[in-house]
C-alpha cells in the first residue's frame, strides 16, 4: 500500500508516535511527505512524548528530510 502522504496526529506518548513511524512510513514513496502534529514545543504545552520523539528519533532517520516547520507541525519528505 503505497502513500503519498502520511498524517499522524493521535496518542503523543512514545510508543504510539514510534508504532505509528514504525507502521506507517515504510509505506511512503519516495517524495512522499510525513506531518508529524505536536512534534515541535510550544509554549502553551509541556514537552510531550511526541516532540522528544521527533527530536531524537524522526528528524534522525536518513530516510527522511525536513521540508517545513509550522507552530508544532513538523513536515518531512521521504529520500
Amino acid at each position: 500500500m503505497p502513500l503519498d502522504f502520511l498524517f499522524v496526529d493521535g496518542d503523543h506518548s512514545w510508543a504510539g508516535v514510534e508504532g505509528d513511524w514504525r507502521d506507517w512510513t515504510p509505506h511512503l514513496v519516495r517524495g512522499g511527505l510525513v506531518a508529524l502534529h505536536d512534534s515541535r514545543p510550544m509554549p502553551d504545552r509541556g514537552m510531550l512524548d511526541s516532540v522528544r520523539f521527533t527530536r531524537e528519533v524522526a528528524l534522525n532517520d536518513t530516510r527522511f528530510a525536513v521540508v517545513e516547520t509550522v507552530d508544532s507541525l513538523t513536515v518531512l519528505e521521504r529520500r
